[in-house]
């Protein structure tokens, strides 16, 4: 399969080479909003489409795909399908899109980077329906996709194509590859088995790692848990960290509390306290240890420091529950232990595991079964209990060979390969 790349049509400067630890990177612009869409335009947008950007990257053949780039000003595309940021749209002029219409091939809007655009309950659930309404008023594509890395089974994939105006669902965990690609340098992995090994015999001065990032719901009850059991100082914990934002922290986090209040009709944890008591746990905690290796600024191969005075990682997804079955996020937050070789604990949405396994992934059965447990109460109970009780147990043998075979599965072509197969196939 051809596929093609469009080059961004604007003037713009680059601004950033660093974003959050995808190292993507970022196009500030000047260019004006083309009044076609209701949903504003921002100065600042992604340079490279996530697929491009991975294809650029990987240190693997990829034989699947074969690639070529455009531009408006000399538009005779030969391919099956052209790649375009979604958000770019928001710019595009009249004649422009009267170009893309004569376009033949297949046309695909890459957004893997969002959760919440494929998601139902965060109060933005009309803004890619009218987005795709809108620009079928425009244009008439018959042959559009939204790629996602949102995993999504056949059922979750026509729920959102009804939703989007029938716009065609792949997906495919492209964020993921990307992402194993970024942490490579010279097809060197950042941490060898040998190394990972070293840091699962060390001795342990802390219980977990756990970077709870932005102040959502689900994490604030995990922090009220662990404060309640006397958990957070024998622990690396930090919170209301995330790469992206520019606000102040207490701009940051007060934009949370009000939506924390705002949102109360879809807090999920009930049964654990009431949403109102979340707001005692906002503080900001900072792991002075971990800038240099979450980040890697400094050093492309940092020295452990967090991970090998941990016993596990305590991974906070960006989503905890969903009521569409068949749907399910991973972001760099479940991937990083892959890369540093740690095993983890993951509060996100039921059948997350089993999505992983089905990627090759094998799971630490040493934490317990709550991978398939629906009801968010009973599935975040679970897991707290599982806290609680890897206090007073060691990591086993069994959990170090899990470890090992994670990372090399993360870092394989064979993984790659899985997922470019079901890319292209998604769209024969």
């Amino acid at each position: 399969m051809k596929l093609g790349f469009l080059k961004w049509p604007f003037d713009g400067v680059n601004v950033s080479t660093n974003y959050s630890v995808y190292d993507i990177q970022l196009i500030k612009t000047n260019q004006p909003s083309n009044n076609f869409f209701s949903h504003p335009i921002k100065k600042i947008v992604f340079s490279h489409s996530i697929l491009e950007l991975w294809l650029r990257r990987t240190p693997h053949q990829v034989k699947q795909i074969e690639i070529d780039w455009y531009d408006f000003n000399n538009w005779n595309p030969d391919c099956d399908a052209i790649v375009i940021p979604y958000n770019w749209f928001l710019y595009f002029t009249k004649e422009q899109f009267i170009l893309l219409s004569k376009f033949k091939g297949k046309i695909i809007l890459d957004e893997p980077c969002d959760p919440l655009v494929i998601d139902e309950i965060n109060g933005r659930e009309d803004f890619l329906p009218n987005f795709f309404k809108e620009l079928e008023q425009l244009v008439n594509f018959e042959n559009l996709y939204l790629l996602t890395s949102s995993y999504l089974d056949i059922n979750a994939k026509q729920h959102f194509k009804n939703k989007f105006n029938n716009v065609k669902i792949i997906s495919s965990n492209f964020l993921m590859l990307l992402l194993s690609s970024t942490t490579l340098k010279n097809k060197k992995r950042i941490y060898t088995d040998e190394y990972i090994i070293k840091n699962f015999n060390t001795p342990k001065n802390k219980e977990f790692l756990f970077c709870a990032g932005r102040p959502r719901q689900h994490r604030l009850a995990l922090i009220k848990f662990l404060t309640d059991n006397n958990l957070i100082d024998k622990s690396f914990v930090s919170t209301n960290f995330a790469p992206d934002v520019k606000d102040s922290i207490a701009d940051f986090v007060s934009k949370y509390k009000e939506n924390l209040l705002n949102g109360s009709v879809k807090y999920q944890l009930n049964e654990f306290c009431d949403i109102k008591e979340l707001l005692n746990y906002t503080d900001t905690k900072v792991i002075n240890e971990y800038v240099e290796e979450y980040f890697r600024q400094i050093n492309h191969y940092p020295k452990s420091n967090v991970y090998s005075n941990t016993k596990y990682s305590i991974i906070s997804e960006t989503v905890f529950q969903t009521h569409i079955d068949g749907h399910c996020w991973t972001s760099e937050k479940t991937c990083l232990p892959f890369v540093y070789g740690h095993p983890f604990l993951l509060f996100a949405m039921a059948n997350t595991w089993k999505y992983l396994k089905s990627l090759g992934y094998n799971e630490y059965t040493q934490f317990g079964a709550y991978d398939s447990i629906t009801a968010p109460y009973t599935r975040f109970k679970a897991l707290c209990d599982s806290i609680y009780q890897l206090q007073e147990e060691s990591m086993c043998k069994e959990t170090l060979d899990v470890i090992l075979h994670n990372t090399n599965k993360f870092y394989s072509k064979n993984l790659q390969d899985s997922i470019v197969s079901g890319f292209v196939n998604q769209l024969n």
